[in-house]
Parts: structure tokens; C-alpha cells; sequence
């Protein structure tokens, strides 16, 4: 419970008809109550002074309603939740309840209803009477007789068990004693409130009458049902009679001492020694109680006996229910704040996933109410498991549908460029592996794309495989026509320069022929003007010694003949006309 709440609540209210019925408001209020509960109700004769002491507990001079007009004041039961002075992990609830004995209710039925339904929501039982207990002052009491007729302990019970064991779920029994004047004494000898009562609740009647044996029934039930009991004998609060209806105005300088002395030893008794409200081994929580109080009061309106062991498991049930859907709600709390965060990596959501298990375990085990065969929490542990595999899968799925994204539009430009042909040109293959290498790079680079990145990345390479061995064979096609195209260009310009060559080197060859045919006819000039000269001085020198020389010069000059007939037709003409012009002078 968040705040303080500074006032009763009407718990369960009576209507006309005698049916109770729950305040749902005040049930919704119990029920955010997550510690155990310290649940003290008082009983007893209406204006009788029981608010009093209940706001005393409350550490507050008002708040229950307090009357000593002829009317009663509290109507049902009124609740107080307040923090537990001594106990931080308690919550006290002050349960005030309607007058027994009111003569506005003409049924019966009504008192014991009443009282077996506060005494199956009490820790602690205060019995509020006034005066002296000998002789009339467990009158109103009576119903504890048949109690065993209106409240079963076990849901298989038998007939001759019923009432056996009230003492194991029935409340402590604290007896306020108001007003009391006399002096605590037994046979003379003084004694103390405790020892009053139980010397009272010992007194037997002599007799085999009815009311003899309802008056010795009743004392020996009250000693069996309530084995943990307390007795306060308070003094007059105040001397004045015209004070007595205002307690909850007067300072307690106008207190009588001794009263206050019993209050305060009244508060450190309830204080330190009531005990947490149990079924069974259950502890209770305001849940719980809240759950129990209203199965108590449905069994009561439909004339059922309500059964101790029956609420206490559905009790059980709902709570740890509760407890387990307040569990589911935590976890799903924080993974939601895990839902905008993905994808994310695996180890970062396991880790998120183990500290949010953890908290909600941690929750479920703080509310839950003596979850004996640990069912709800292997129902709790089985959806974490499960809540896990959901939330692997949604990583994936999510870590999917981004990683998607991500490389589409970093390839999308590539693939605008492939339709537009960009790469169908040799080289191309090279320029489209450059470009995919960059989209590689920037996705492996990009973060928080979680588990599925790299399987998405050997699809979208499995993806464009394809594609990419089709610009491949593209560009070996393109570049073997491209080298084919050079070789016959290499070619045809070989073969233009093989060409360039033999012209160039038949021009050098006809210029150096006509050279050479310029340097023999030059040759073959000079060569002729020498042979003619040689012709003119050797036919001066043969006329000269024509005559004498005639026989010789004759073998000569056919040596010189086949001479100049060796080195060139031309040649061996002329020799042949020196020849005969030699004969000729020389008559040879």
C-alpha cells in the first residue's frame, strides 16, 4: 500500500434482509496490502466502549465512531489498515464490529453470523464486556456452543471430528474487562487479571439443568477453541460520569492513571504479541484476506457453513494466481522497453531476458502464499521459457526485416546501374566488384543489426551470384572481342610497318642501284677516255715501231686482246677493235 490511510473503511455492511455483503472499494484497498497481516477485531455489547479501544490501537483519539447514546453507532464491520508500530513488514488491521446484543436486529441468526465471521478473520479475538465475568459475563458468548454446527475446519471432515481442532485456526482470545471496580482477588488472595479469568472459565454449576449444563458447556468449549488467552481489567477512565461519552475529546490529564497504565500494557501486548493472521501453514497478506474474507461471507449469505480448509485454498489460489499475473505483468514491463531496442545481439538479450526473469521471480516469490507443490511457479518458470523462445524469434524476425533494409539500400545504386548497363563494358566486372566490396564494407560496419547480419549477408552473396557471373562472363566476352580487335589492329599495323618497311627499303635499293648504274657508267666513261687514250698512244707507239716490232708486239697484243675481254664484253670489243686496227697498222 502506497500511502497511509487515515480512516476506517466499511468492510462488510448488513443489509435489511440480514445479507452480508463486501464493500469492494475496501477489497481493492486490502488488496494492494503485500505484507502479512496482524488482524485484531473486538466483539462485545454494543456501546460498551469498543472503538475506543481500537483507536487506541490506532495511535489516534478518533476514527472508529464512538456512542453512548441508546443507538448503536458502527453498523457491520468497519476496517483500519495501519502500519504495525513494531513490525515494518506487518500491516495491523483494526476490525471494529456491530454490537452483539442490538435490539435494532430481530434475527437470531445475526450474532452468531457475526461473531463466526469475525472469528474466522481475527489473529487476535478482544472480547470487550463489562464489570465481572463469574457470573454473566460470558452471556453474550453463548454462541460458541454451537459453533461446530456453523464452521467446518476440513473439507472432509467427520461428524465426531468437528470442533477438535478449532484450537489450531481459532484467534488469540483477549478479554477487556471495563469499568471493573472490584479488587482482583480469588478465595482472598489476590491474583491477576489472567489468573481472574481462567479461575473464572474454570467455575462449574452443579446441576443437570439446562442452563447448568450450557453454562459448563460453554466455559469448556471457550477453554478448548481458545487455548491462547489474555485478560486487561481497566479502571473507571474517569470519575466524572458526564466525561465518560467523550474519551475521545479528553487530554489524559484528565484520565484516571491506572486507566492509562492498562491501555498502554494493552497496546505493547497487541503490539508485540499478535500474531500474523495464518490458515494452516498460509500466512496471509491483505490479498489473501481480502479473498477469504469474501468467500466467508458468500458461504454465510447462501446458508452454507463456511470451511476453513476450502477458502484457505482458493485463498492460496487466487493469490498465488495473483501473485503470478503480477509476475507476467512486471516481465512484460520490461521487455517492452527490449521491444524498442531491437534487434539487438543475442547476449545482450539473454542478459536483459535473465534480469528481467529474475525480478519477476523475485516478485512472484514475495506475494505468493505457500505454493506447496511449487505449481504456479513452473507455470511461471515454463512461460518465461517459452516468453524467451518468443522473444529470440522476434529478434531474429526483427534482426531480419533490418538487416534487409540495410543492405537493400546500399545496393539499390548497383542495382540502378546494372538495369541502366553501366557495367557492360569491358572492365565492368572489376568496377562492379569495387562497388560491391563497399557495400560489404559499410554493412559488416553498420551497427545494431543483431543475429541475423551475417546470414543475411551470405543470401544477398548467393542473391547476386547470378548476376554477378553474368556481368563476369559479360566482361570476359567484351574483353576477349577487345583483344581480339587489338591483335588484328597490332596486326594489320605490323603488317602496314612490314609494308612502310620493304618500300622504304626498295626506294633505298632503286636509289642505291641508280647510284651504283651512275658510278659504273662513270666508271666506263673514265675507263673508255683512259682505253682511248691508251688506243691513241699505243697506235702512236705501234706506228712508231710498227715495223721493226711487227712479230713481237703481234703475241702481245692478243694477251692485252683476251685481257680487256675478261673484265667485260664491251671491253673485249674494243680490245678486239684495237686489235684489228693493231693488225691493220701493223699489216699483221
Amino acid at each position: 500500500m502506497d500511502s497511509e490511510i487515515d480512516r476506517p473503511l466499511e468492510f462488510i455492511r448488513m443489509d435489511e434482509e440480514g445479507k452480508f455483503h463486501m464493500n469492494q472499494d475496501t477489497l481493492r484497498c486490502l488488496s494492494e496490502i503485500k505484507q502479512s497481516v496482524v488482524v485484531v477485531s473486538i466483539i462485545g455489547k454494543y456501546r460498551s466502549g469498543k472503538s475506543y479501544l481500537m483507536n487506541t490501537l490506532a495511535g489516534k483519539r478518533t476514527g472508529f465512531m464512538l456512542g453512548h447514546a441508546v443507538q448503536s453507532c458502527t453498523k457491520g464491520i468497519w476496517v483500519w489498515p495501519r502500519p504495525h508500530p513494531h513490525y515494518p513488514k506487518r500491516m495491523l488491521l483494526l476490525l471494529d464490529t456491530e454490537g452483539l446484543g442490538d435490539v435494532e436486529k430481530d434475527s437470531e441468526s445475526h450474532d452468531i453470523h457475526l461473531f463466526t465471521l469475525t472469528l474466522l478473520l481475527s489473529s487476535v479475538l478482544i472480547y470487550n464486556t463489562s464489570n465481572v465475568l463469574c457470573s454473566n459475563g460470558f452471556d453474550q458468548l453463548h454462541m460458541v456452543l454451537n459453533l461446530a454446527d456453523h464452521v467446518n475446519t476440513k473439507i472432509h471432515q467427520r461428524e465426531d471430528e468437528r470442533g477438535m481442532d478449532f484450537h489450531q485456526y481459532f484467534p488469540t482470545f483477549v478479554v477487556c474487562l471495563r469499568d471493573f471496580t472490584l479488587v482482583l482477588e480469588i478465595d482472598g488472595n489476590p491474583c491477576t487479571a489472567d489468573e481472574y479469568l481462567e479461575h473464572c472459565l474454570n467455575i462449574r454449576k452443579k446441576g443437570k439443568s439446562r442452563s447448568c449444563r450450557d453454562f459448563n458447556d460453554q466455559r469448556e468449549c471457550m477453554c478448548q477453541y481458545f487455548q491462547d488467552r489474555k485478560c486487561f481489567a481497566f479502571p473507571m477512565p474517569t470519575s466524572q460520569d458526564e466525561e465518560l461519552g467523550h474519551l475521545d475529546i479528553l487530554s489524559d490529564e484528565k484520565l484516571d492513571e491506572q486507566f492509562l497504565k492498562m491501555v498502554e500494557d494493552f497496546r505493547r501486548m497487541i503490539y508485540v504479541n499478535g500474531k500474523v493472521k495464518s490458515s494452516g501453514n498460509v500466512v496471509l497478506n491483505g490479498d489473501c484476506f481480502a479473498t477469504m474474507a469474501t468467500q466467508y461471507v458468500e458461504a454465510i449469505t447462501k446458508g452454507a457453513i463456511p470451511c476453513i480448509e476450502s477458502t484457505t485454498q482458493v485463498a492460496v489460489k487466487q493469490a498465488n494466481m495473483k501473485a503470478k499475473q503480477d509476475s507476467v505483468n512486471l516481465y512484460k514491463t520490461s521487455m517492452a522497453g527490449v521491444e524498442q531496442q531491437l534487434p539487438m545481439s543475442v547476449e545482450d538479450l539473454m542478459e536483459h531476458q535473465k534480469k528481467s526473469v529474475n525480478d519477476a521471480l523475485k516478485l512472484f516469490m514475495n506475494n505468493c502464499v505457500l505454493d506447496r507443490d511449487h505449481e504456479h511457479e513452473k507455470d511461471l518458470q515454463q512461460y518465461f521459457v517459452d516468453q524467451e523462445k518468443f522473444w529470440v524469434e522476434q529478434n531474429y524476425l526483427r534482426s531480419k526485416k533490418e538487416s534487409e533494409r540495410c543492405l537493400q539500400s546500399l545496393y539499390d545504386p548497383i542495382q540502378q546501374d546494372v538495369e541502366a548497363g553501366q557495367f557492360h563494358c569491358p572492365g565492368g566486372y572489376a568496377k562492379y566488384r569495387e562497388r560491391i566490396d563497399e557495400v560489404i564494407l559499410k554493412y559488416n560496419n553498420t551497427p545494431k543489426l543483431g543475429p541475423w547480419q551475417h546470414e543475411e549477408m551470405k543470401h544477398f552473396l548467393e542473391k547476386i551470384s547470378s548476376e554477378s557471373r553474368k556481368i563476369s562472363r559479360l566482361d570476359t566476352l567484351l574483353q576477349e572481342t577487345e583483344r581480339k580487335k587489338f591483335a588484328l589492329q597490332e596486326e594489320e599495323r605490323l603488317e602496314e610497318q612490314t609494308q612502310n618497311a620493304f618500300q622504304t627499303q626498295s626506294d633505298q635499293n632503286g636509289i642505291m642501284m641508280e647510284a651504283m648504274k651512275s658510278q659504273f657508267e662513270t666508271s666506263n666513261t673514265l675507263f673508255e677516255m683512259k682505253i682511248k687514250t691508251m688506243e691513241q698512244q699505243l697506235q702512236a707507239k705501234l706506228e712508231r715501231e710498227n715495223e721493226e716490232r711487227s712479230s713481237i708486239f703481234t703475241p702481245i697484243l692478243d694477251v692485252a686482246c683476251a685481257a680487256f675481254s675478261v673484265f667485260s664484253p664491251v671491253k673485249g670489243l674494243i680490245a678486239g677493235t684495237a686489235r684489228g686496227i693493231v693488225k691493220s697498222l701493223f699489216k699483221i
